[in-house]
């Protein structure tokens, strides 16, 4: 948990103000109660499970590719302790599920995927609510629209 908070500004479901008042809930209201229904998977995804240093901000600036292999990864000034299930989150909310589905490919086996592929989703929805805060505090309505369009397809 502290590493989640030190990294993630107190976004819900880890403070005390309403969901009903998180950008991306003003921006599609649809996503109030599918969003209410994962509160304590996503409590209980932050509170459990392994730890390790992650990257935790996986995106296409931060990969280098070179004749199409990954040859670098970058700007690891906010790394942190979290589940190792966080950078699998990123690559799903910034690159999609066909990204995601190829890392685990060569990640792990098939009987491990399903469960992988489930944690990157309750990593990539708090990562999604995270950037809806990000888009009022750094007043950039983008990252507001993006986590809402992410959220949008994730849950209804």
């Amino acid at each position: 948990m502290d590493g989640t908070l030190s990294r993630f500004e107190l976004s819900w479901p880890f403070t005390t103000d309403s969901l009903t008042t998180h950008p991306v809930v003003i921006a599609e209201p649809e996503l109030l109660v599918p969003l209410e229904r994962f509160e304590s998977e996503l409590r209980d995804f932050v509170e459990e499970g392994d730890v390790a240093v992650v990257h935790s901000d996986l995106h296409e600036g931060q990969l280098i590719v070179n004749r199409n292999r990954l040859v670098a990864v970058l700007d690891f000034n906010e790394a942190v302790a979290l589940r190792p299930e966080w950078d699998l989150g990123s690559l799903l909310y910034f690159h999609g599920q066909s990204c995601l589905d190829q890392v685990l490919m060569t990640y792990t086996k098939a009987p491990q995927r399903g469960k992988l592929t489930r944690l990157a989703k309750l990593a990539a929805v708090l990562s999604a609510l995270h950037h809806g805060n990000r888009g009022v505090l750094l007043d950039k309505p983008h990252r507001i629209e993006a986590a809402t369009r992410f959220l949008v397809s994730a849950l209804l």
